[in-house]
């Protein structure tokens, strides 16, 4: 069925009814990166934007300390623990347990490092 539904598609596409194979390559984007959600947003200024942020980055707002508006461009992204992944706890049940890490979880600026 599908080798009936990609003929269909190749003829389609070699008569000219539909747009060209290279129209429909460069219409596509790439799913890889971050979200506009995942983001730093601006600097939060006051008490209301400061929950906002704790509650986009799933913290509580006791535990939520951004980094200093130095002019570095970190913006709202949380202050996290300068702690290595191998210090994090082996047995948990971890959403990807080759990162000990969960999904949706806020990583340190020196993550990759």
């Amino acid at each position: 069925m599908a080798a009936l539904r990609a003929g269909l598609l190749t003829r389609a596409l070699t008569k000219g009814k539909t747009p060209g194979i290279s129209n429909i390559i460069l219409g596509t984007r790439a799913a890889s990166g971050p979200s506009k959600d995942t983001l730093p947003g601006a600097y939060p200024r006051s008490p209301e934007e400061m929950a906002a942020s704790a509650k986009k980055y799933n913290m509580t707002l006791e535990d939520y300390k951004p980094y200093p508006n130095d002019g570095m461009g970190y913006g709202d992204y949380p202050m996290l623990p300068e702690r290595s992944q191998q210090e994090r706890d082996p047995w948990y049940q971890w959403d990807h347990p080759d990162l000990r890490r969960n999904w949706g979880e806020p990583v340190s600026l020196t993550f990759i490092l």
